[in-house]
């Protein structure tokens, strides 16, 4: 079970990643409505955020090796998802940093998480063949 969910983030992680390389400006656009719709924006994107981060928490309970990190990432979203939606204003100000003229922050995190998406989806092939 466990490398089905690192094989789910995987691809969540690399389409994701790439979508914020490639198109940072629909990203910015998203995160810009959702700041404008308030608390009620922000709670979607706590609901999604925990979901994921729940998905890999309960599925992925390894704390040994470098898979351990999508360990962390699963509680990293949890926490995040928590806090947006038990304090929205926490996430709202989060937001106001969110601008058109910052596109290339999100196409570094694209670029990271594209990156580590690949590794853990190429990781078992890489160490087998080591």
């Amino acid at each position: 079970m466990e490398r089905s969910i690192e094989i789910l983030l995987a691809i969540q992680m690399i389409v994701v990643g790439i979508s914020h390389a490639r198109r940072p400006h629909v990203w910015i656009d998203l995160f810009v409505r959702l700041r404008a719709a308030g608390r009620a924006g922000v709670l979607g994107l706590g609901m999604f955020t925990l979901w994921v981060g729940s998905l890999v928490v309960a599925f992925h309970p390894s704390w040994s090796g470098p898979f351990s990190l999508v360990t962390l990432f699963g509680w990293i979203q949890c926490f995040k998802g928590a806090l947006y939606l038990v304090l929205p204003e926490v996430a709202l100000r989060l937001l106001e940093g969110v601008t058109h003229d910052r596109p290339r922050r999100f196409m570094a995190a694209g670029v990271v998480l594209t990156i580590c998406g690949l590794a853990i989806l190429l990781g078992p092939a890489i160490a087998a063949a080591l």
